[in-house]
């Protein structure tokens, strides 16, 4: 168990989805880094070290599926969540396992990332 908060990295193309939600997460204490793109979020797994991968999966370039596949590899005990427009589910917002990790059908209300985080949060701290 440690003392620090929640480390969380958002990833999506659409910047102002990754800096909105970047800054709602800071907002509620948990300490959360945005970034653009697969190469931005793989040199944030080394520098950054996430607990938690938030991760658009349709993105130009690296796939949020390629980010979370990475990830899996390079930070194992991090844990992922996708979003997605393109998603097909019985409802928004509802989560879904595949494989390791949960998917969400944009758009996700913020409260239900940071319900998401706070539970993690205690699993973890």
């Amino acid at each position: 168990m440690t003392d620090h908060p929640l480390r969380v990295l958002v990833v999506d193309d659409e910047r102002n989805i990754a800096d909105t939600l970047a800054q709602i997460f800071q907002l509620q204490g948990f300490d959360s880094r945005a970034a653009y793109d697969g190469s931005a979020a793989l040199i944030a797994a080394q520098t950054f070290a996430p607990e938690v991968l938030i991760t658009d999966v349709v993105m130009p370039g690296m796939s949020g599926w390629d980010v979370a596949m990475e990830y899996a590899r390079l930070l194992p005990t991090c844990r992922v969540i996708l979003f997605s427009g393109y998603v097909e589910m019985n409802g928004s917002a509802d989560a879904e396992n595949i494989g390791n990790f949960e998917v969400y059908t944009k758009p996700v209300p913020p409260r239900v990332f940071i319900s998401r985080l706070r539970a993690e949060s205690e699993l973890l701290h």
